[in-house]
This record gives structure tokens, sequence and C-alpha cells, in this order.
């Protein structure tokens, strides 16, 4: 089977300031991978290079990004175009508006989808997928609790139908009751659609367990690949 998300040789960094070195990593259809490291390893820069918002710095770099498995591989260096391929990323940050009501947002995040009538019915499709959402569409997110801000970003993300989720330190900032409750719900997401998800997270001890794939960056470097048995990972559902 052919990778979904294939990252090789990859460096980049800020200005003069090189933050990773030669990483490579694949990502299968429906895998969970979770990169783990202290901050300023390099997590959230690689999540940004593979999406195309920093360029790889060495020209043998390849991000190459496989929705279709019969298709061909695509580039991920055009981010207005990875979304639509199936291709999502939620930043730590500045992920919902805040003054908005969370319907607001809603339309705002599905205003490149073809019409009205596709909107509605990802619109339906999501709040099946999070039925906790039903109960925020009236409040703007400045209202709420840092797991409830989580959770629309994600239902805004989730409306394009996404193959691939990448989450930069979507537990940063969150209480321990509001962190399980997103790890649910990225659990409940990766079992129930197939969707692929691959989490940077510095809070080692929250999510041990959690993924299938398991790499921990130091220094802008990936070791220390562990497989989660399977049935250890469903039987903790």
């Amino acid at each position: 089977m052919a990778p979904l998300l294939s990252v090789r040789n990859l460096s980049t960094g800020y200005g003069k300031k090189q933050v990773l070195f030669d990483v490579s990593l694949d990502v299968m259809p429906g895998e969970l991978l979770l990169i783990t490291g202290g901050n300023g390893s390099g997590k959230s820069t690689l999540l940004k290079a593979i999406y195309g918002l920093l360029p790889p710095w060495n020209s043998d770099a390849e991000i190459t990004f496989r929705p279709d498995p019969e298709g061909q591989p695509i580039s991920t260096r055009q981010p207005t175009l990875n979304l639509k391929n199936g291709l999502a990323y939620l930043p730590q940050r500045n992920a919902v508006f805040d003054d908005l009501a969370v319907e607001d947002n809603l339309h705002l995040a599905g205003h490149t989808l073809r019409d009205a009538n596709e909107f509605a019915t990802r619109r339906i499709a999501v709040l099946e997928l999070l039925p906790t959402i039903q109960s925020l569409l009236r409040r703007k997110p400045e209202t709420m609790s840092g797991g409830e801000r989580q959770i629309t970003a994600l239902a805004m993300v989730l409306l394009h139908q996404p193959k691939l989720l990448m989450l930069d330190e979507s537990l940063s900032g969150l209480d321990s009751d509001n962190a399980g409750l997103i790890l649910s719900l990225l659990k409940t997401l990766h079992v129930r659609s197939g969707l692929a998800l691959l989490l940077v997270e510095h809070r080692q001890t929250a999510m041990q367990g959690f993924a299938s794939t398991e790499f921990h960056m130091r220094l802008g470097r990936l070791a220390a690949r562990i497989i989660v048995d399977p049935v250890q990972e469903l039987s903790s559902l």
C-alpha cells in the first residue's frame, strides 16, 4: 500500500536558523501517527513545511500527498490547494473567529464549497460526527472553554472531508478534562471515518498509548519509532 503522505529528506528553518535536519516519514491511509517532543524541537515547523507554509531548504526534499490510492502523488507546496485535495492543517492558535457564532464560523469555513446544498449535506455529517457542536451553534468562541473552541475548530475543518488531518498541539492550554474530551473525539473520528491523523504534542504523558505509530523529535530530527499493539489501541476506546 502506498503512503498517504510521504516526506523525504526535509530540511528547513527560519531566517538563518535551521530547525529541521533531513526529516523523512510516511503516513499510511487511516493511520494515527503521533510526534512528541519538547518545545522548540521542530514539531510545529514540520507541519508548516508539510503544508507548504515553509519552503524546503534542500533541493532533494520531497513532500507528496496521495489522496487517491490509484492516482498520482500531489506536491503539497501550494497551501491553497491542500485542503481541496484532502490535506488539512489545524494550527495551534487562531483557528476560529472569536466574535462570530459557531454557526457563522461553519459558514465561513465552508465558503469554498460548490453550493449551498453541498454545505448543508456536509454540515449534517459534521454534526453527526461531533454531536457536541449542536449545543454550541449559537455561542461565540470567546465565551467558550478551550475544549469547546477546539471542537469548533475541528468542525470547521471536517466540513472539507479531509483524508489526512494534521493537528499542531491540539491539547495546548487545556485542562485534563478538556484534553481527555478532545482525545476521545479524535479517536472516535479516526475509528468511525477512517480519517488519518498526524498529531504533534509535547504532553507525552497525556498521549501515552493513543497512537498506532509514534516518533519523538529532538533538535529537528526524528527518532524512537514505536508501534502500538492495535488490539491494545482498540481496547482503549
